[in-house]
Protein backbone atom coordinates (compact mmCIF):
# COMPACT_ATOMS: atom_id res chain seq x y z
CA UNK A 1 0.00 0.00 0.00
CA UNK A 2 2.79 2.45 0.77
CA UNK A 3 4.41 2.45 -2.53
CA UNK A 4 1.15 2.86 -4.10
CA UNK A 5 0.24 6.03 -1.97
CA UNK A 6 3.90 7.51 -2.81
CA UNK A 7 3.96 6.80 -6.12
CA UNK A 8 0.26 8.23 -6.59
CA UNK A 9 -0.21 11.31 -4.77
CA UNK A 10 1.78 14.23 -4.24
CA UNK A 11 1.08 17.76 -1.88
CA UNK A 12 -1.46 18.82 -4.71
CA UNK A 13 -3.72 16.00 -3.68
CA UNK A 14 -6.19 16.10 -0.29
CA UNK A 15 -6.21 13.44 3.04
CA UNK A 16 -9.86 13.57 4.20
CA UNK A 17 -10.83 11.83 7.58
CA UNK A 18 -14.20 10.43 7.31
CA UNK A 19 -16.38 8.93 10.74
CA UNK A 20 -19.83 6.81 10.24
CA UNK A 21 -21.93 8.16 13.38
CA UNK A 22 -23.30 5.50 15.31
CA UNK A 23 -22.55 2.17 16.14
CA UNK A 24 -22.10 1.23 12.14
CA UNK A 25 -21.08 -1.93 10.98
CA UNK A 26 -17.49 -2.59 9.08
CA UNK A 27 -20.12 -3.40 6.10
CA UNK A 28 -22.40 -0.84 5.95
CA UNK A 29 -20.01 1.62 6.59
CA UNK A 30 -17.53 0.42 3.59
CA UNK A 31 -21.15 0.23 1.50
CA UNK A 32 -21.47 4.23 2.85
CA UNK A 33 -17.94 5.04 1.88
CA UNK A 34 -18.92 2.82 -2.31
CA UNK A 35 -21.89 5.09 -2.54
CA UNK A 36 -19.73 8.07 -1.52
CA UNK A 37 -17.15 7.50 -3.89
CA UNK A 38 -19.92 6.80 -6.34
CA UNK A 39 -21.12 10.13 -6.42
CA UNK A 40 -17.05 11.98 -6.63
CA UNK A 41 -16.39 9.94 -9.13
CA UNK A 42 -20.10 11.50 -11.37
CA UNK A 43 -19.09 14.98 -10.12
CA UNK A 44 -15.24 14.54 -11.15
CA UNK A 45 -16.70 13.29 -14.43
CA UNK A 46 -18.94 15.87 -15.50
CA UNK A 47 -16.06 18.16 -14.77
CA UNK A 48 -13.53 16.11 -17.93
CA UNK A 49 -11.60 14.77 -14.72
CA UNK A 50 -10.88 11.00 -13.09
CA UNK A 51 -11.01 10.19 -9.45
CA UNK A 52 -8.10 8.42 -7.59
CA UNK A 53 -8.23 7.97 -4.29
CA UNK A 54 -7.12 4.97 -1.56
CA UNK A 55 -8.57 4.71 1.77
CA UNK A 56 -8.52 2.38 4.45
CA UNK A 57 -10.86 2.37 7.67
CA UNK A 58 -10.28 1.47 11.30
CA UNK A 59 -13.31 0.67 13.88
CA UNK A 60 -13.27 1.75 17.37
CA UNK A 61 -12.35 -0.60 20.23
CA UNK A 62 -14.65 1.06 22.45
CA UNK A 63 -17.06 3.20 20.33
CA UNK A 64 -17.35 0.78 17.85
CA UNK A 65 -17.92 3.47 15.17
CA UNK A 66 -16.05 3.10 11.56
CA UNK A 67 -13.79 5.66 10.62
CA UNK A 68 -12.06 6.03 7.18
CA UNK A 69 -8.74 8.16 6.01
CA UNK A 70 -9.18 8.63 2.38
CA UNK A 71 -6.45 9.51 0.04
CA UNK A 72 -7.80 11.46 -3.29
CA UNK A 73 -6.52 13.72 -5.86
CA UNK A 74 -8.21 17.06 -5.56
CA UNK A 75 -9.80 17.51 -8.81
CA UNK A 76 -12.88 19.68 -9.68
CA UNK A 77 -14.66 20.35 -5.47
CA UNK A 78 -13.59 21.97 -3.08
CA UNK A 79 -12.99 21.13 0.71
CA UNK A 80 -15.76 21.99 1.65
CA UNK A 81 -18.07 20.31 -0.92
CA UNK A 82 -16.08 17.41 -0.35
CA UNK A 83 -16.75 17.13 3.17
CA UNK A 84 -20.67 18.35 2.29
CA UNK A 85 -21.42 15.21 0.34
CA UNK A 86 -20.51 12.58 3.38
CA UNK A 87 -23.73 12.28 5.26
CA UNK A 88 -22.54 10.02 7.60
CA UNK A 89 -20.90 11.67 10.08
CA UNK A 90 -17.85 13.97 10.91
CA UNK A 91 -15.97 14.59 7.78
CA UNK A 92 -12.59 16.90 8.09
CA UNK A 93 -10.04 17.77 5.24
CA UNK A 94 -6.78 19.00 4.56
CA UNK A 95 -3.96 19.53 1.97
CA UNK A 96 -1.65 16.46 2.30
CA UNK A 97 1.23 17.26 4.42
CA UNK A 98 5.18 16.57 3.04
CA UNK A 99 7.84 16.73 5.58
CA UNK A 100 11.20 16.03 4.94
CA UNK A 101 10.58 12.54 3.35
CA UNK A 102 7.65 13.60 1.32
CA UNK A 103 5.23 11.23 2.39
CA UNK A 104 7.02 8.85 4.29
CA UNK A 105 5.91 9.71 7.60
CA UNK A 106 1.61 9.54 6.00
CA UNK A 107 2.71 6.38 4.63
CA UNK A 108 4.14 4.68 7.57
CA UNK A 109 1.11 5.92 9.91
CA UNK A 110 -1.58 4.40 7.34
CA UNK A 111 0.35 1.23 7.12
CA UNK A 112 0.39 0.81 10.67
CA UNK A 113 -3.61 1.55 10.92
CA UNK A 114 -4.20 -0.86 8.20
CA UNK A 115 -2.27 -3.63 9.64
CA UNK A 116 -4.53 -2.88 13.33
CA UNK A 117 -7.05 -3.06 14.70
CA UNK A 118 -11.08 -5.22 14.35
CA UNK A 119 -11.32 -6.86 11.33
CA UNK A 120 -12.97 -10.34 9.89
CA UNK A 121 -10.66 -13.07 9.32
CA UNK A 122 -9.25 -12.38 5.66
CA UNK A 123 -10.74 -8.72 5.32
CA UNK A 124 -8.78 -6.16 3.79
CA UNK A 125 -8.70 -2.62 5.50
CA UNK A 126 -7.69 -0.57 2.78
CA UNK A 127 -8.79 -0.02 -1.17
CA UNK A 128 -8.28 1.59 -4.08
CA UNK A 129 -9.19 3.08 -7.42
CA UNK A 130 -8.19 0.84 -10.19
CA UNK A 131 -6.43 3.85 -12.60
CA UNK A 132 -3.82 3.86 -10.00
CA UNK A 133 -0.11 3.30 -10.79
CA UNK A 134 1.07 -0.34 -9.22
CA UNK A 135 4.41 -0.37 -9.46
CA UNK A 136 6.27 -3.73 -9.15
CA UNK A 137 8.12 -4.55 -6.41
CA UNK A 138 11.80 -5.62 -6.40
CA UNK A 139 13.20 -8.25 -4.95
CA UNK A 140 17.25 -8.77 -4.05
CA UNK A 141 17.13 -12.04 -2.54
CA UNK A 142 20.40 -13.14 -1.47
CA UNK A 143 21.93 -9.95 -2.02
CA UNK A 144 22.96 -9.54 1.95
CA UNK A 145 25.00 -12.19 4.16
CA UNK A 146 23.73 -13.05 7.84
CA UNK A 147 26.58 -11.79 8.89
CA UNK A 148 25.94 -7.96 7.60
CA UNK A 149 22.33 -7.54 8.34
CA UNK A 150 23.78 -8.43 11.98
CA UNK A 151 26.23 -6.18 11.81
CA UNK A 152 23.17 -3.09 10.59
CA UNK A 153 20.88 -4.52 14.00
CA UNK A 154 23.67 -3.84 16.38
CA UNK A 155 24.76 -0.36 14.48
CA UNK A 156 21.13 0.19 15.21
CA UNK A 157 21.15 -0.78 18.82
CA UNK A 158 23.82 1.41 19.15
CA UNK A 159 22.07 4.21 17.51
CA UNK A 160 24.97 4.49 14.90
CA UNK A 161 23.21 3.26 11.49
CA UNK A 162 23.91 5.99 9.43
CA UNK A 163 26.98 5.65 7.62
CA UNK A 164 26.54 1.92 7.11
CA UNK A 165 22.87 2.59 5.36
CA UNK A 166 24.35 5.47 3.20
CA UNK A 167 27.40 3.10 2.02
CA UNK A 168 24.83 0.65 1.42
CA UNK A 169 22.20 3.09 -0.95
CA UNK A 170 24.93 5.52 -1.85
CA UNK A 171 23.01 9.04 -2.31
CA UNK A 172 20.23 8.51 0.19
CA UNK A 173 20.44 9.69 3.59
CA UNK A 174 18.54 7.38 6.48
CA UNK A 175 15.45 8.89 7.95
CA UNK A 176 14.56 5.49 10.08
CA UNK A 177 15.61 2.27 11.14
CA UNK A 178 14.41 -0.34 13.17
CA UNK A 179 15.78 -4.22 14.18
CA UNK A 180 13.65 -6.48 15.82
CA UNK A 181 14.37 -10.15 16.78
CA UNK A 182 12.04 -12.93 17.52
CA UNK A 183 12.13 -14.62 20.56
CA UNK A 184 10.85 -17.53 19.69
CA UNK A 185 12.20 -18.63 16.59
CA UNK A 186 15.51 -15.59 16.43
CA UNK A 187 15.07 -14.56 13.46
CA UNK A 188 16.24 -10.96 12.62
CA UNK A 189 14.07 -8.48 11.33
CA UNK A 190 15.98 -4.79 9.70
CA UNK A 191 13.97 -1.91 8.56
CA UNK A 192 15.49 1.30 6.55
CA UNK A 193 13.87 3.94 5.30
CA UNK A 194 15.87 6.20 2.83
CA UNK A 195 14.78 9.37 1.39
CA UNK A 196 16.83 11.12 -1.63
CA UNK A 197 18.02 14.91 -1.27
CA UNK A 198 15.54 16.05 -3.27
CA UNK A 199 12.44 14.95 -0.81
CA UNK A 200 14.15 16.84 2.05
CA UNK A 201 12.34 19.87 1.84
CA UNK A 202 14.99 22.07 2.64
CA UNK A 203 16.07 20.19 5.72
CA UNK A 204 18.27 16.58 6.21
CA UNK A 205 16.47 14.30 7.86
CA UNK A 206 17.54 13.13 11.08
CA UNK A 207 17.50 9.39 11.90
CA UNK A 208 15.01 7.54 13.94
CA UNK A 209 15.78 4.41 15.67
CA UNK A 210 13.95 1.80 17.22
CA UNK A 211 14.71 -1.86 18.33
CA UNK A 212 13.26 -4.59 20.07
CA UNK A 213 12.14 -7.82 20.36
CA UNK A 214 9.14 -9.92 18.80
CA UNK A 215 7.39 -12.81 20.12
CA UNK A 216 7.45 -14.75 23.76
CA UNK A 217 9.94 -16.30 25.27
CA UNK A 218 8.91 -20.31 25.27
CA UNK A 219 8.06 -22.07 28.87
Amino acid sequence: MGRILLDNFGESDLEVDLTCAGEESAEGAVKAMTRYLRKLRKLYREAGEELRYLYIWEQGKKSSRVHFHLILNAGPLGRDRLEELWAQGHANSRRLRLDETGLAGLTEYLTKKSRAGKRAPGQRRWSCSKNLRRPEPEVTDGAMTVGALTGIAEDIDRRNALATAEELLPGMTLVEAEALRNRVNRGLYVYLNMAPPEAWHGRRPIARYFSGELGVEEE
